[in-house]
């Protein structure tokens, strides 16, 4: 009887070791497929810093791109108010010389009566 039982816990001794084996294997293959999962969600998070680097860098440039055509435009604006106002007074000396000359050369009331005589 005693030979029954050494074997009985012989086989029950295998199937634990053999549970335990299972499970442990288990555990290696999990951790193993996470380790994976860690090591692509770290490249995806790489990856995605990369991309946003990379997209702070083409908003920089447009950026830049947008100061200049709107620096270049203000320029442009205050060209063409400066050539505004310059026309404006050209144009009001010109009627000034216009009025100066019709009254130079507006007979007075001297010359008329010299006329005269």
């Amino acid at each position: 009887m005693l030979g029954l039982e050494r074997s009985l816990g012989g086989v029950a001794l295998v199937v634990f070791l053999a549970s335990a084996y299972s499970q442990h294997s288990a555990h290696e293959h999990l951790v193993g497929a996470l380790d994976r999962r860690i090591a692509l969600l770290e490249k995806q998070a790489g990856d995605l810093r990369a991309q946003e680097a990379g997209e702070v860098v083409l908003l920089r440039g447009v950026l830049e791109r947008l100061t200049i055509a709107i620096e270049t435009a203000q320029a442009h604006d205050e060209t063409a108010q400066a050539a505004q106002t310059e026309t404006e007074d050209m144009a009001q000396l010109d009627l000034l010389s216009s009025k100066s000359f019709r009254l130079l050369t507006r007979p007075t009331v001297r010359d008329t009566n010299a006329c005269d005589s």
